[in-house]
């Protein structure tokens, strides 16, 4: 009898757990940034590699309203760079985010002089 009431707390905190996480990714998803509507795609046959094609293959399957823009980057260590600055950047912004949202204060930083 005990293991049935244990596998049954187990079973609700797993579906409580699972609400909160359905809830909070839709939330995330929800959120108007590039990540959440951009697809990273690597290894492009030759036919598709300019940006037309690249539009026109993904409206093929999804529609013409749902593909916005395709842009293909072919040599790209600039911006492996920049994608690497900014992704360090919005660590501390989300950070600071945070600690405004809990504390109440708005996290300060000086500049180089």
């Amino acid at each position: 009898v005990a293991a049935y009431i244990i596998f049954g707390v187990a079973m609700h905190l797993i579906d409580k757990d699972i609400e909160w996480f359905t809830t909070m990714r839709h939330r995330f998803l929800a959120k108007k940034r590039a990540q959440n509507y951009s697809l990273f795609i690597s290894s492009i046959p030759e036919s598709l590699r300019s940006d037309e094609a690249l539009q026109q293959y993904f409206r093929s399957f999804t529609g013409e309203d749902v593909v916005i823009d395709g842009d293909v980057a072919l040599d790209i260590p600039k911006l492996d760079k920049k994608v690497a600055r900014r992704d360090a950047l919005v660590a501390k912004l989300e950070h600071a985010i945070n600690i405004s949202t809990i504390k109440g204060e708005t996290p300060m930083h000086k500049t180089k002089m």
